[in-house]
């Protein structure tokens, strides 16, 4: 009967104790698929981006990041068609890995378009090393439940001890890892006899146990709260390298003045600002005289710092509010909002007599430049940023062809 008894018990604590562990297992997937879906979110943004401007090295930098946090073994974009367009590293060989996968799409003239399809994969070492912890807990619950009712049982048996046992059974029984520091074992002796010796022994153990698991689950918020630091700043350093990339983005990398892209997206907001208030609004389109000759004749080295020397000349002579833009070579722009033509028109002239000032030294002696620039102003409701650029280049071509050095307005 003891056998049998014994049998049973065992056969239920290999189940519960199974059950328990498929209980923390996903527990432990949920937690770890949750912090990945807080994974999409703080990357969503800067991957849209990277996806709709084509930029593969910021791709790639994101990628990298994404990767290097402690949770992410693994990132993979595929496009429309499921062709894989990037993977970062390798993911593990064991069947415990957790896939997130989500739709990137860029909202674009009121319609969200799909981008690519991007799935992070959480690293099998993170995954295991939660689940670790767990697994011994109960597996060293479960051990010390069977030994301790073997030994009871027999004891029992043997002094025919009935309802002391039914006690210890309902005790242990009733144990868990959330009940180890307050519940206790009562086998209700009057006397000291090997019962009650056995209820200390085993009310100690269980207070071993649960100073152990104390520890345990203090090692275990140690290692989590160091994973939370390390993804918080490797968050921050993302957003920094998000906004260095954003600036280098808008930025003439040789003058430090707006690039192109820059300049137009700021034209067309004081574009739709001048038409609906009224205030003037002027643009001035600089091209540096002969400028292939200063590059042949005095080198490229020269000709850049004649660029950079412009740049400088020139912003000393403008306001906050106005914004000078290179568009490439030796070509520049410089927006002037709350302007009217003629007001324009003297900033071209402070701007042509301050570079005129200007000599670039070289080791071969030292040059001086000049520019020819047109000028002209935002005139009815229908006019766009085409519109306004083609006058401007119009009217500093007419400068051009008129004898260079000079300002011509449209």
């Amino acid at each position: 009967m003891l056998r049998s008894v014994l049998s049973i018990y065992f056969s239920i604590t290999v189940l519960v104790t199974l059950t328990q562990m498929a209980v923390e297992y996903a527990h432990t997937r949920t937690m770890v698929q949750q912090e990945l879906e807080g994974a999409e979110r703080t990357f969503y943004p800067a991957l849209a981006r990277a996806l709709w401007e084509l930029n593969r090295e910021q791709l790639d930098a994101l990628m990298l990041g994404v990767t290097d946090l402690p949770l992410i073994s693994s990132v993979r974009v595929a496009d429309k068609s499921g062709r894989e367009i990037r993977r970062g590293h390798d993911t593990g060989l064991i069947g415990a890995t957790i896939e997130h996968a989500f739709n990137v799409s860029y909202h674009f003239s009121g319609e969200d378009i799909h981008l690519a399809r991007v799935t992070f994969s959480a690293a099998d070492s993170v995954v295991l090393q939660r689940l670790r912890v767990g697994f011994q807990m109960i597996m060293v619950s479960a051990v010390i439940k069977s030994l301790a009712l073997t030994t009871l049982f027999i004891l029992a048996f043997r002094r025919r001890l009935g309802q002391p046992l039914r006690d210890l059974t309902g005790s242990v029984a009733a144990i868990d890892l959330d009940s180890l520091g307050h519940r206790r074992v009562d086998l209700h002796q009057t006397e000291e006899n090997e019962l009650s010796r056995l209820q200390d022994a085993f009310n100690r153990m269980l207070e071993t146990l649960d100073r152990e698991r104390r520890t345990h689950v203090a090692a275990l918020l140690e290692v989590n709260q160091s994973l939370e630091l390390q993804v918080q700043n490797r968050t921050q350093a993302l957003e920094q390298a998000n906004r260095r990339l954003e600036q280098l983005a808008r930025t003439d990398p040789l003058t430090g003045l707006a690039n192109r892209r820059h300049f137009m997206e700021c034209l067309a907001v004081e574009i739709l600002r001048s038409q609906r208030t009224g205030s003037p609004l002027s643009l001035l389109a600089v091209d540096l005289d002969h400028f292939k000759r200063i590059n042949d004749r005095w080198g490229h080295g020269a000709g850049d710092d004649t660029l950079v020397n412009f740049a400088r000349t020139t912003q000393g002579q403008l306001r906050a509010s106005d914004l000078l833009a290179r568009l490439g070579g030796e070509e520049f722009l410089v927006l002037l909002p709350d302007t009217a033509l003629p007001q324009a028109a003297e900033v071209a002239t402070r701007i042509l007599d301050a570079i005129r000032s200007q000599e670039i030294s070289t080791d071969q002696g030292g040059f001086s430049y000049s520019a020819s620039v047109g000028v002209t102003s935002l005139r009815r409701d229908s006019d766009d940023c085409d519109v306004l650029l083609a006058r401007a280049d119009c009217a500093m071509y007419r400068a051009k062809e008129a004898g260079r050095d000079r300002i011509e307005a449209e």
